[in-house]
């Protein structure tokens, strides 16, 4: 497993970015300084990075609980350009989901590197682990990591319902301000994984739940993101089969709603919720 991933990255990186000279591989710089705009990011630069590699972060970032240490500079939707600049990062990291390559323009304007998590689904989510890795010099810590995640799929794969459960994703709101993930979102690829047919929208993000559409799907499981109750009040869902079938289960929403250093409990905690283990 190490040896393939490994034997990726190397093709990865060569491929990616400026041609080297013939026959020459020129190795990435390694970052001392990140500057996380992302919760996931910050995640995996700490647990499968170097504790003392972060030197900015988002106010949402709270995991692991030591980066409550480090300075914010992202409060809102926005980073604030000038307190990223006063840190002097090597690297600016962040999902490229929530901030987009205008969003990052400044920073390549005053020559900071960046690098943007893209990943739609756990192969290419792995993929740019092992690229991340390379940028910050922890290569064999994210190996370990990738080596979890395969473990858990694999697990997954011979735990799979032998009919594929339908399932609906739900970010719950206050009345009826629920969403739902959209198909093509990284959070639905991962029930794949474990074998449910996710019902939503075409969508790689959650998007507002018609309440008809999900009465009329009526799905095996419904998963929420937090704590189920607001959905189970819900009186417009009390005739759904999950709901009488007592098939409605609260996620982390950390660790569901991250593409961080949890993705392997994530695949782990589906996968028995699916099958009743």
């Amino acid at each position: 497993m190490r040896i393939a991933g490994w034997a990726l990255l190397a093709a990865l990186l060569f491929a990616v970015g400026c041609q080297p000279e013939p026959n020459q591989i020129q190795p990435p710089k390694v970052a001392k300084k990140v500057v996380s705009l992302s919760p996931s990011l910050t995640e995996i630069v700490t647990v499968y990075g170097r504790t003392d590699i972060l030197v900015g972060r988002t106010a949402s970032c709270n995991y692991p609980p030591y980066v409550g240490k480090v300075q914010v500079v992202m409060s809102g939707i926005k980073p604030d350009y000038e307190k990223v600049a006063s840190v002097k990062p090597d690297l600016v990291v962040y999902d490229a989901e929530i901030l987009s390559e205008a969003d990052m323009a400044k920073f390549k304007e005053l020559g900071i590197p960046t690098f943007g998590l893209k990943a739609k689904d756990i192969p290419e989510f792995e993929r740019e682990l092992f690229r991340l890795g390379s940028l910050v010099g922890t290569e064999s810590r994210t190996s370990d990591y990738v080596d979890k995640i395969e473990a858990a799929r694999a697990l997954a794969r011979v735990q799979r319902p032998k009919a594929p459960p339908t399932v609906a994703i739900i970010l719950p709101g206050s009345g009826s301000e629920h969403m739902v993930s959209g198909t093509a979102s990284f959070l639905a690829k991962v029930f794949e994984e474990c074998g449910a047919k996710v019902l939503g929208p075409e969508s790689d993000r959650f998007e507002p739940l018609n309440a008809e559409t999900l009465v009329a799907q009526d799905p095996d499981f419904v998963f929420v993101a937090g704590e189920p109750t607001l959905f189970l009040q819900d009186q417009r869902f009390k005739s759904l089969k999950a709901v009488s079938g007592k098939h409605v289960f609260g996620l982390n929403p950390d660790v569901a709603l991250r593409k961080g250093s949890r993705v392997d409990t994530l695949i782990k905690s589906v996968s028995n919720l699916l099958t009743g283990r």
